[in-house]
């Protein structure tokens, strides 16, 4: 006869079902006691008086332990203990007996064994009419949930709000566009696996298989099962036997896939009153590590920046910023990865490239009248990849497709400055490119605005340009805009003028005429400020070149605004005179002006087009305008000013009142 007692502390329909074994219940011992929000309720030990031991479970509802008996009948062959009985919420299961798999111990055969579980139960078919949720396939599903769990997370205040917006980003970023979906465990891990008295495995937990994402449940092996990494190549070996073949997660899981599982695993935590500490920190470092990612939007063009090389980033958003984030509708888009990996850049460097041990150079960025030069290791189908020794970086850059758009992966041995100017410089190319095919003017010059309108100092090298820039923004009111390039775009109202931003170098002899600058410290041409103020080996490095600096360190040296644009006023010519004492002004006839202004478009004394890396499959960076033509024409609407400057010209309080009130100045 049954105990009732205990009978009555399992619920009504695990009681049900006890009461249909032909032996009375003499002992029942509660295994779990799981919240509601997993879909079970407990689990329990039940021994009755013939000896046997059953395991009895308690689900939320009816309707999950329905899917549950329907998902196990489909398990043709399936390591998973037999079902005895259900009904209702209930389901009773034999008992194995055994050892808990110890994974501090597994051994290879083991952990290919249980990659074989795996592989079986994912090789299932779902019996139709068990999926209920109709989007079931689609990753936005999975990014519902990620965010329901996050408002469960932040409600407790176990993340912070800047945390969650950052798995939210990451998340959103790494959303998959496809979804293997199939019958799924959810919660494979040496706990819920059983060594028998015959030296087999035996999967002891049916309680969480579901239908859902087979990725996510590769995740969640990767989270919850840290195998080294022979019994890894193992387990994957035997999920390959019996399953869909491809073990991709668990040698590089996905962070879209991970976020699921922690946030979730989380909220489980939170709702049975367990710490969630490790959890938030693991999240932590899938952001760190992932990236929070980037996104440059400029002249039409976006760029999407991704990788694991969070500072450098960072740096890159100061750095281009507000330049590179006009809310222009874009019509191309490239992607940029970000990647360091000391063992991958490693074994690429071992082995040379499709171009042999002696590869030519192929001109790859542009720099003032020239390209700067790298060798090329691999040319296929796909683009071509590049080698740049002294910075530790491979470039590989795909073909533009028509609109612009193409991918490029920048592999990093560390995170260096060297580095960091090659991603700057891909970006700038990049944009670059998209602007000159728009028909703009790139020109060779600094920018400052003066009630609202842009002055271009346009020149050749040590013609004063940065000299004059320094000048201008000691004085009140007026703005920065850019350094060393700009571009300039005809529209229906005049001509805009647009900076690019690029690496300020302030040489020392600069000092000489401008005594009222503010003293530098701690500048660093790529480094962010951030990581300035909080040190670190690329801030406290001493090795860089004194007086550059990023344009946003520019801007916080002299407590000057930035702006991304302005229209044109008027171009200055300034040339270094040692003819002259002081600082001499005069108005340019449009002959001279348009001759002198081409002569300061970058690309005019090389090749005609990009640089050869950039240049395959698009015409994308070919001059979309007749240079002379551009130029003769702003010089004939446009005050055009020689600016000739002597050895004493800046000891003249506010030099800039002659060219603001020159004649012809619109």
């Amino acid at each position: 006869m049954h105990d009732d007692q205990l009978l009555d502390r399992l619920g009504s329909d695990l009681a049900a079902l006890v009461r249909d074994v032909d032996a009375s219940l003499v002992g029942a011992d509660q295994i779990t006691s799981m919240p509601a929000n997993t879909g079970t309720r407990g689990s329990w030990r039940l021994r009755f008086a013939d000896g046997r031991t059953l395991k009895g479970r308690c689900f939320e509802s009816a309707a999950r332990a329905a899917q549950v008996a329907t998902l196990r009948e489909a398990l043709t062959t399936s390591p998973f203990v037999d079902v005895v009985d259900h009904r209702g919420a209930a389901m009773l299961e034999e008992w194995v007996d055994g050892e808990v798999l110890d994974a501090a111990a597994t051994t290879l055969d083991q952990a290919r064994a249980s990659g074989r579980m795996l592989g079986q139960l994912h090789a299932c078919t779902p019996p139709i009419g068990v999926l209920r949720d109709g989007e079931i396939d689609r990753g936005a599903t999975w990014m519902r949930r990620i965010r329901e769990h996050l408002g469960v997370l932040l409600d407790a205040k176990a993340v912070t709000p800047d945390l969650a917006a950052a798995i939210d980003a990451c998340a959103a970023a790494h959303t998959p566009t496809e979804v293997r979906t199939g019958i799924v465990h959810r919660d494979l891990c040496p706990d819920n696996i059983v060594v028998d008295a015959g030296g087999a495995l035996r999967w002891v937990d049916a309680g969480t298989l579901t239908v859902g994402a087979i990725d996510e449940d590769l995740c969640r092996v990767w989270y919850r099962w840290p195998m080294l990494a022979a019994h890894r190549e193992a387990f994957i070996e035997g999920y390959a036997e019996a399953g869909p073949g491809d073990a991709t997660m668990l040698r590089r899981p996905s962070e879209f896939w991970l976020i699921v599982v922690l946030c979730g695993s989380a909220r489980y935590r939170l709702a049975g009153g367990q710490d969630v500490a490790t959890i938030v920190t693991t999240l932590e470092r899938i952001i760190d590590r992932a990236g929070r990612g980037l996104g440059l939007t400029f002249r039409g063009l976006h760029i999407d920046v991704r990788g694991n090389a969070r500072d450098a980033t960072r740096w890159l958003d100061e750095f281009v910023t507000p330049h590179l984030h006009d809310d222009a509708a874009t019509t191309a888009r490239c992607e940029l990865t970000v990647t360091v990996d000391t063992d991958r850049y490693a074994a690429i460097r071992a082995s040379p490239g499709a171009a042999g041990h002696t590869p030519r150079e192929v001109d790859c960025f542009t720099l003032d009248g020239s390209f700067v030069r790298l060798p090329l290791w691999a040319h296929d189908a796909d683009g071509l990849v590049v080698h740049d020794r002294e910075a530790g970086v491979f470039v590989a850059i795909g073909d533009a497709d028509e609109s612009g758009g193409r991918r490029v992966d920048v592999l990093a041995e560390r995170d260096t400055r060297r580095m960091r100017l090659t991603l700057m410089r891909v970006v700038r190319e990049l944009a670059t490119m998209q602007a000159v095919a728009r028909g703009d003017l790139h020109v060779h010059g600094a920018t400052v605005v003066v009630d609202g309108r842009a002055f271009v100092i346009a020149g050749g090298k040590r013609a004063g340009k940065t000299s004059m820039l320094l000048n201008a923004l000691s004085q009140p009111g007026v703005a920065y805009l850019s350094n060393d390039r700009v571009l300039l775009e005809r529209t229906s109202t005049g001509v805009l003028v647009r900076g690019m931003p690029t690496i300020v170098k302030v040489r020392p002899g600069s000092f000489d005429h401008l005594p009222k600058l503010p003293p530098m410290g701690w500048q660093r041409p790529c480094v962010s400020i951030r990581e300035c103020e909080r040190g670190g080996p690329l801030a406290d490095d001493a090795s860089h070149r004194a007086g550059s600096m990023s344009p946003a360190q520019l801007v916080a040296w002299l407590g000057v605004a930035a702006v991304d644009a302005a229209p044109l006023a008027a171009v200055v010519l300034p040339r270094v005179d040692d003819a002259i004492d002081g600082f001499d002004v005069r108005v340019v006839d449009a002959a001279e002006a348009a001759t002198r202004l081409e002569a300061c478009v970058l690309g005019a004394d090389t090749p005609a087009g990009p640089p050869e890396a950039f240049g395959s499959g698009s015409r994308v960076g070919e001059p979309a305008v007749d240079v002379a033509a551009a130029c003769a024409a702003i010089a004939a609407d446009f005050a055009c000013l020689d600016c000739r400057i002597g050895p004493r010209a800046f000891e003249t309080p506010n030099v800039w009142r002659a060219i603001v009130t020159s004649p012809k100045l619109r």
